[in-house]
């Protein structure tokens, strides 16, 4: 018996093979099947699964690799501190308005995100406050900023303040 997800199925004894014996069986089928490429061969004959210990390494591996570029996201909104604040504009040195400045420090890490604060509360997948974690997007009715960490966000403040740090629970 095999599950994978809600499915749950049987294979036979004889079809199935772990560790290097599944390394084996398939470099002997790669060898026998004309493919172009070393990388065409692994891409597309085979995935391999893996345990659960080793899921749970990769996921612990990825989460870590996720919170260490949330932390270099927060640490580079950071640089603009003291910059002004541009209704409508989105430079992080001549300024910018809080969606324009949250638009311009991800896009300076190859993501693309939608221009004012409502698109962008409505993009990317939700998280709780108390989940929060820095480089996260906070959202409010009308303003966005990005959480660097203790309760704190760098953001577009207003004219009178230009790009900052204010605390993330300065209004819902």
């Amino acid at each position: 018996e095999v599950e994978s997800g809600n499915v749950k199925g049987y294979v036979k004894t004889e079809y199935i093979y772990i560790g290097q014996e599944a390394r084996k069986k398939a470099d002997e089928i790669v060898e026998s099947v004309a493919v172009e490429t070393e990388e065409e061969k692994s891409e597309e004959l085979f995935q391999f699964a893996e345990s659960k210990e080793e899921e749970a390494e990769r996921l612990q591996a990825e989460q870590e690799a996720n919170m260490t570029q949330g932390q270099e996201v927060a640490d580079y909104a950071c640089e603009a501190i003291g910059k002004p604040y541009v209704w409508g504009g989105t430079s992080l040195t001549g300024g910018a308005d809080c969606s324009g400045f949250v638009q311009s420090v991800y896009r300076d890490f190859g993501v693309s995100i939608p221009r004012t604060s409502s698109e962008q509360r409505s993009a990317g997948e939700a998280v709780s406050y108390e989940d929060a974690q820095p480089g996260d997007i906070i959202c409010y009715d009308g303003h966005v900023g990005i959480y660097i960490g203790n309760g704190q966000i760098v953001n577009a403040i207003d004219q009178s303040s230009g790009i900052g740090i204010t605390t993330a629970t300065y209004t819902n």
